[in-house]
This record gives structure tokens, C-alpha cells and sequence, in this order.
């Protein structure tokens, strides 16, 4: 059992006087983005994990710091040469 997409949401929420923010996700997509950083980073955490009766994921809550979270003026598009794109390629194999 999975959340229809268009029901499916992601909610930022912190605060102002505290260092933490919340996010609420039942994107599945948003969740395996998130599940990353939680393994690649100690800033992020997995808080609580919701499950539907069957046992699938409903949804998800993580907290990071709020300075992670930033809002972006515009899109940035970036035309790479051909040895830029095996530089940075080879950068992520490491």
C-alpha cells in the first residue's frame, strides 16, 4: 500500500528560537534523498517512522540544522565541457 503521488507532501518546519528544522515526507522520492544525507552526514537525522498496516512506509520525519535549508533565487544552468563532466565524474567515484 503507497500514498497516491498526488496525495503524497513534503512540510519544513522550524522555529525561530531553536537550531533545528523538521521535515515531514511522505514523497518516496523525497524520502530516498533524505535517507541518503542521513547516512552520509551526522547533521541529519531520522526521527520517526510511520507505517501503513501491511508494513510498507507511510511517511517520514528527519531534522537537520536550519542553516541547511536554503531558499534559491533562480535555476542554474550549467554548460559543461566534455572533460569537465569526466573530472567531476571521476570526483564522485572517490
Amino acid at each position: 500500500m503507497n500514498t497516491p503521488i498526488y496525495e503524497q507532501e513534503t512540510i519544513i518546519r522550524w522555529y525561530r528560537d531553536e537550531e533545528r528544522a523538521t521535515i515531514y515526507t511522505s514523497d518516496l522520492t523525497t524520502m530516498t534523498k533524505l535517507d541518503k544525507l542521513t547516512e552520509t552526514s551526522d547533521d541529519w537525522k531520522l526521527g520517526k517512522v510511520s507505517k501503513f498496516p501491511d508494513g510498507t512506509v507511510a511517511d517520514k520525519t528527519y531534522s537537520c540544522p536550519k542553516k541547511l535549508i536554503s531558499f534559491r533565487s533562480k535555476t542554474i544552468t550549467r554548460n559543461l565541457t566534455d572533460e569537465e563532466r569526466a573530472e567531476i565524474a571521476a570526483r564522485f567515484r572517490k
